[in-house]
Protein backbone atom coordinates (compact mmCIF):
# COMPACT_ATOMS: atom_id res chain seq x y z
CA UNK A 1 0.00 0.00 0.00
CA UNK A 2 2.76 1.98 0.84
CA UNK A 3 4.57 1.73 -2.54
CA UNK A 4 1.18 2.12 -4.11
CA UNK A 5 0.29 5.46 -2.47
CA UNK A 6 4.05 6.91 -3.10
CA UNK A 7 3.55 5.65 -7.47
CA UNK A 8 0.41 7.38 -7.23
CA UNK A 9 2.23 10.64 -5.17
CA UNK A 10 4.81 10.29 -8.04
CA UNK A 11 2.57 10.47 -11.06
CA UNK A 12 0.68 13.39 -9.74
CA UNK A 13 3.76 15.46 -9.17
CA UNK A 14 4.87 14.39 -12.61
CA UNK A 15 1.82 15.08 -14.24
CA UNK A 16 1.88 18.85 -12.45
CA UNK A 17 5.48 19.52 -13.76
CA UNK A 18 4.79 17.94 -17.14
CA UNK A 19 1.65 20.35 -17.12
CA UNK A 20 3.81 23.30 -15.87
CA UNK A 21 6.50 23.03 -18.22
CA UNK A 22 3.33 23.33 -21.00
CA UNK A 23 5.10 20.40 -23.72
CA UNK A 24 2.46 19.80 -25.09
CA UNK A 25 1.43 21.54 -28.19
CA UNK A 26 -1.62 23.41 -28.67
CA UNK A 27 -4.05 22.39 -31.87
CA UNK A 28 -7.41 23.24 -33.03
CA UNK A 29 -9.95 21.19 -31.32
CA UNK A 30 -13.86 21.33 -30.88
CA UNK A 31 -14.93 21.43 -27.36
CA UNK A 32 -18.31 20.17 -27.97
CA UNK A 33 -16.96 16.84 -29.12
CA UNK A 34 -14.06 16.49 -26.06
CA UNK A 35 -17.15 17.27 -23.82
CA UNK A 36 -19.47 14.59 -25.07
CA UNK A 37 -16.18 12.09 -24.92
CA UNK A 38 -15.31 12.58 -21.75
CA UNK A 39 -19.12 13.19 -20.24
CA UNK A 40 -19.72 9.26 -22.63
CA UNK A 41 -17.23 7.66 -21.09
CA UNK A 42 -18.41 8.29 -17.37
CA UNK A 43 -21.06 7.69 -18.38
CA UNK A 44 -20.21 3.80 -19.51
CA UNK A 45 -18.62 3.20 -16.52
CA UNK A 46 -22.03 4.17 -14.26
CA UNK A 47 -20.66 7.43 -12.94
CA UNK A 48 -23.65 10.71 -12.73
CA UNK A 49 -22.08 12.65 -15.52
CA UNK A 50 -24.67 14.55 -17.07
CA UNK A 51 -23.72 17.21 -19.87
CA UNK A 52 -26.24 19.77 -19.87
CA UNK A 53 -27.38 20.99 -23.69
CA UNK A 54 -26.02 24.19 -24.91
CA UNK A 55 -29.08 26.97 -25.35
CA UNK A 56 -29.20 29.47 -27.82
CA UNK A 57 -27.52 32.63 -27.19
CA UNK A 58 -28.09 36.75 -28.07
CA UNK A 59 -25.35 38.25 -29.34
CA UNK A 60 -24.86 41.88 -29.15
CA UNK A 61 -23.10 42.83 -32.62
CA UNK A 62 -21.10 46.07 -33.53
CA UNK A 63 -22.37 49.48 -34.93
CA UNK A 64 -22.73 50.08 -38.40
CA UNK A 65 -21.12 52.92 -40.52
CA UNK A 66 -24.95 53.32 -41.62
CA UNK A 67 -27.15 53.42 -38.48
CA UNK A 68 -25.95 54.02 -34.57
CA UNK A 69 -27.61 50.93 -33.11
CA UNK A 70 -26.29 47.86 -32.57
CA UNK A 71 -27.55 44.68 -34.28
CA UNK A 72 -28.46 41.47 -32.52
CA UNK A 73 -27.85 37.83 -33.62
CA UNK A 74 -28.19 34.19 -32.16
CA UNK A 75 -26.07 31.69 -31.78
CA UNK A 76 -27.77 28.44 -31.87
CA UNK A 77 -27.66 25.43 -29.77
CA UNK A 78 -25.42 22.58 -30.66
CA UNK A 79 -23.04 25.19 -32.79
CA UNK A 80 -18.98 23.46 -32.48
CA UNK A 81 -17.13 25.72 -30.36
CA UNK A 82 -13.56 25.39 -31.84
CA UNK A 83 -10.29 26.27 -29.91
CA UNK A 84 -6.83 26.30 -29.40
CA UNK A 85 -5.50 24.28 -26.92
CA UNK A 86 -3.28 20.96 -25.43
CA UNK A 87 -6.28 18.23 -26.11
CA UNK A 88 -4.27 16.40 -23.37
CA UNK A 89 -4.51 18.65 -20.27
CA UNK A 90 -7.38 20.02 -20.96
CA UNK A 91 -9.18 16.72 -20.81
CA UNK A 92 -7.15 16.46 -17.31
CA UNK A 93 -8.23 19.24 -16.26
CA UNK A 94 -11.70 18.60 -17.08
CA UNK A 95 -11.67 14.90 -15.40
CA UNK A 96 -10.21 16.35 -12.10
CA UNK A 97 -12.71 18.61 -12.21
CA UNK A 98 -15.26 16.08 -12.52
CA UNK A 99 -13.58 13.13 -10.65
CA UNK A 100 -13.40 16.52 -7.54
CA UNK A 101 -17.40 16.52 -8.24
CA UNK A 102 -18.17 12.85 -8.23
CA UNK A 103 -15.99 12.31 -4.93
CA UNK A 104 -17.12 15.49 -2.34
CA UNK A 105 -20.81 15.30 -4.27
CA UNK A 106 -23.36 12.65 -5.45
CA UNK A 107 -22.85 13.80 -9.23
CA UNK A 108 -21.69 16.10 -11.42
CA UNK A 109 -23.50 18.74 -14.34
CA UNK A 110 -21.27 19.33 -16.76
CA UNK A 111 -22.20 22.62 -19.32
CA UNK A 112 -20.08 24.99 -22.19
CA UNK A 113 -20.37 28.35 -22.52
CA UNK A 114 -19.29 30.45 -25.51
CA UNK A 115 -18.18 33.51 -26.86
CA UNK A 116 -16.24 34.75 -29.60
CA UNK A 117 -13.41 35.33 -27.94
CA UNK A 118 -13.57 32.63 -24.64
CA UNK A 119 -14.66 29.57 -23.37
CA UNK A 120 -16.14 28.41 -19.74
CA UNK A 121 -16.34 24.95 -18.95
CA UNK A 122 -18.48 24.51 -15.65
CA UNK A 123 -18.31 21.45 -13.33
CA UNK A 124 -21.41 21.64 -10.83
CA UNK A 125 -21.83 19.26 -8.71
CA UNK A 126 -24.83 17.75 -6.09
CA UNK A 127 -24.36 17.80 -2.48
CA UNK A 128 -20.92 18.64 -1.57
CA UNK A 129 -20.29 20.72 2.04
CA UNK A 130 -17.58 22.66 0.79
CA UNK A 131 -17.77 26.02 0.69
CA UNK A 132 -16.39 28.60 -1.69
CA UNK A 133 -13.67 29.62 0.96
CA UNK A 134 -12.75 26.10 1.48
CA UNK A 135 -11.99 25.29 -2.15
CA UNK A 136 -9.56 28.20 -2.36
CA UNK A 137 -7.94 27.40 0.42
CA UNK A 138 -7.00 23.92 -1.57
CA UNK A 139 -5.80 25.33 -4.36
CA UNK A 140 -2.11 25.09 -3.73
CA UNK A 141 0.11 21.70 -4.43
CA UNK A 142 -0.65 18.93 -2.07
CA UNK A 143 -3.35 21.12 0.10
CA UNK A 144 -6.45 19.13 0.72
CA UNK A 145 -9.48 19.97 2.19
CA UNK A 146 -10.51 19.36 6.22
CA UNK A 147 -13.08 16.29 4.55
CA UNK A 148 -10.99 14.29 2.47
CA UNK A 149 -9.43 12.13 5.35
CA UNK A 150 -11.58 9.10 3.81
CA UNK A 151 -10.84 9.93 -0.22
CA UNK A 152 -7.80 9.13 -1.81
CA UNK A 153 -5.55 11.69 -3.59
CA UNK A 154 -2.61 14.16 -3.49
CA UNK A 155 -3.65 17.16 -3.24
CA UNK A 156 -2.87 17.56 -6.62
CA UNK A 157 -5.80 17.88 -8.87
CA UNK A 158 -7.13 21.42 -8.58
CA UNK A 159 -3.40 22.59 -8.61
CA UNK A 160 -3.55 20.96 -12.16
CA UNK A 161 -6.33 22.47 -13.34
CA UNK A 162 -5.43 26.08 -12.19
CA UNK A 163 -2.23 25.68 -14.34
CA UNK A 164 -3.67 24.18 -16.92
CA UNK A 165 -6.50 26.74 -17.07
CA UNK A 166 -3.17 29.69 -16.99
CA UNK A 167 -1.77 27.94 -20.00
CA UNK A 168 -4.77 28.44 -22.05
CA UNK A 169 -5.09 32.32 -21.21
CA UNK A 170 -7.48 31.62 -18.74
CA UNK A 171 -8.92 30.85 -15.24
CA UNK A 172 -10.02 28.11 -12.50
CA UNK A 173 -12.86 29.83 -10.10
CA UNK A 174 -15.61 28.68 -8.00
CA UNK A 175 -18.92 30.05 -6.98
CA UNK A 176 -21.81 28.54 -4.95
CA UNK A 177 -24.32 26.96 -7.51
CA UNK A 178 -28.15 26.19 -7.13
CA UNK A 179 -27.43 22.41 -6.20
CA UNK A 180 -23.96 22.30 -4.53
CA UNK A 181 -19.98 23.78 -5.63
CA UNK A 182 -19.39 25.18 -9.19
CA UNK A 183 -16.07 24.99 -10.99
CA UNK A 184 -15.98 27.30 -13.64
CA UNK A 185 -12.91 26.45 -16.34
CA UNK A 186 -12.72 29.70 -18.42
CA UNK A 187 -9.52 29.58 -21.16
CA UNK A 188 -9.16 31.78 -24.49
CA UNK A 189 -10.43 30.08 -27.94
CA UNK A 190 -7.61 31.41 -29.86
Amino acid sequence: NDIDSMMGMIDSVLTYTRAELGSETPRKLSLVSLLDSIVADYEDTGRSVTLRAQEDQIVQGGRSLFTTRQGQGVMTAGREIVVTARPISLERAICNLIDNALKYGRRAVVRLDANAERAVITVEDEGSELTVAEIQEVLAPFQRGANSSAIDGFGLGLTIVATVAEQHGGTLRFDQGSLGLRASLDIQRH
